[in-house]
């Protein structure tokens, strides 16, 4: 019996001293691990944006178009986090839902490193409906399977409701930074 209650006791000191080790150690390297990963996602962005447009991620890792917080905005894009409700098929997707990031469309794409793919068009402030221009991966779930074509309604699930938009065009693939919008809409 006092074997195992040493073997306890000797067992949850060296756990003690293994947690307080990689306390101290995280604590240490906190601040260089983030500059860098700071640094990382400011160069990412400059393959995805024009030249000459003034962007970059601030400290909470929200996506700054320029204008947030500074004087002299580029572009400024209004965002929302949805959930895309789609069915191919009819069929209900398993898995956890699937994600995209909307933002009201600007005048022509924003992005330096992505192009409208040649027989889409981009969004009619004009028109009667919502309207989507979106990358490919937007609408596949893990980067599978077929996405619907031109013309197709889409809904997207939000907190304010939902809203079914019609995808009149493509932006061909670009890896774009993680949190800036790969679905653009008219209204």
């Amino acid at each position: 019996m006092k074997d195992i209650l040493r073997l306890m006791v000797s067992l949850g000191l060296v756990c003690a001293i293994g947690c307080a080790a990689l306390v101290f150690v995280n604590e240490r390297t906190k601040a260089p691990r983030e500059a860098v990963e700071q640094a990382v996602l400011n160069d990412n962005l400059k393959l995805a944006v024009p030249a000459g447009l003034d962007c970059e991620f601030d400290a909470a890792r929200r996506l700054d178009y320029g204008g947030a917080g500074r004087p002299g905005a580029d572009l400024v894009l209004p965002v929302v986090s949805v959930t895309v409700d789609y069915r191919p098929g009819g069929r209900v997707l398993q898995g956890p839902p699937l994600r995209a990031v909307i933002a009201a469309a600007p005048a022509a794409c924003p992005y330096g490193c992505t192009r409208l793919e040649a027989d889409g068009r981009w969004v009619d402030d004009a028109a009667a409906g919502y309207e989507i221009v979106c990358t490919r991966n937007a609408l596949k779930r893990f980067g599978r399977g077929e996405v619907p074509p031109r013309g197709t309604e889409v809904k997207f699930v939000g907190k304010s409701g939902t809203m079914s938009a019609k995808i009149v065009g493509y932006m061909s693939e670009a890896k774009l930074p993680r949190g800036w919008p790969s679905v653009f809409a008219n209204k």
